[in-house]
């Protein structure tokens, strides 16, 4: 995880706070995988196609899903921004990117903004509750927008964490991972 380069945009106690959240969520995933010793190292994916009754994964997802998007988010940033290729063969520029992601952000009341890659490796914008279209596609960037991840800092002002954030990509690295191993593509 790299922290350290999410200090620059936030406090220790926001950072604190995100830790604490993810330790709750992974601390709910190993009572889990206690109850259910099937799911033990599996991916979301592979759980998804495990054959339990669609209750129980309802119940159990949630915190699965929780914390591989707050292990994304945390390895999402960087000190220094590195260049990215990728993104200026689908996009004019990498601002132009990044402008698309802040614009799609402030849509989102609460969850995360992810990043995938489709099948013609074009990077989408996508917001948790949007996840279905891009079915077959693991995220490559998780961005925290409930309000957690940024009141503390930021208040009300919003728009100030997004553009303090999206500075802080790491877009070299995010479009450099190959097995993300977090697949929110099937409804539950």
């Amino acid at each position: 995880m790299n922290i350290e380069a999410m200090r620059c945009f936030l406090s220790e106690d926001t950072v604190n706070t995100h830790l604490e959240h993810y330790r709750r969520e992974r601390c709910k995933c190993s009572i889990i995988e206690k109850s259910f010793p099937e799911i033990k190292g599996k991916g979301l994916r592979e759980i998804l196609e495990l054959p339990m009754a669609r209750a129980t994964k309802s119940e159990i997802l949630p915190s699965f899903i929780s914390a591989k998007s707050h292990e994304l988010y945390f390895n999402s940033f960087c000190e220094r921004r590195r260049i990215c290729p990728d993104i200026k063969e689908y996009y004019s520029s990498e601002a132009a990117f990044l402008y698309e992601l802040s614009e799609h952000a402030k849509k989102i009341k609460h969850g995360f903004l992810y990043v995938f890659r489709d099948r013609y490796g074009a990077p989408r914008a996508v917001a948790s509750d949007e996840i279905t279209p891009m079915k077959g596609f693991a995220p490559c960037l998780a961005l925290d927008m409930s309000e957690h991840a940024y009141f503390l800092d930021y208040r009300f002002e919003r728009d100030k964490y997004i553009s303090a954030a999206l500075a802080r990509l790491d877009l070299g690295e995010i479009f450099s991972q190959t097995n993300c191993n977090l697949y929110l593509d099937t409804p539950v």
